[in-house]
């Protein structure tokens, strides 16, 4: 991934709260994605997270969590 563009992945927890985690040259965050393993996530199999690409474009991808392996 270069890194000219912005992007964040954007996980909502069971209670509905979002968590964003972001380049790090964005400047409000929650969470920097070079201090963050994607397997951190608070996902389980079947679950969504969007990750969204390019801020000028505004691209969002919707992703599903099909299977975990170690």
């Amino acid at each position: 991934m270069d890194y000219d563009h912005l992007y964040e992945f954007i996980v909502e927890d069971l209670s509905g709260v979002r968590k964003r985690i972001v380049h790090d040259y964005v400047d409000s965050c929650d969470t920097y994605a070079s201090q963050f393993r994607i397997g951190e996530l608070p996902l389980d199999v079947g679950d969504d997270f969007v990750f969204h690409y390019d801020f000028g474009r505004d691209v969002m991808i919707d992703i599903k969590l099909e299977a975990v392996s170690e």
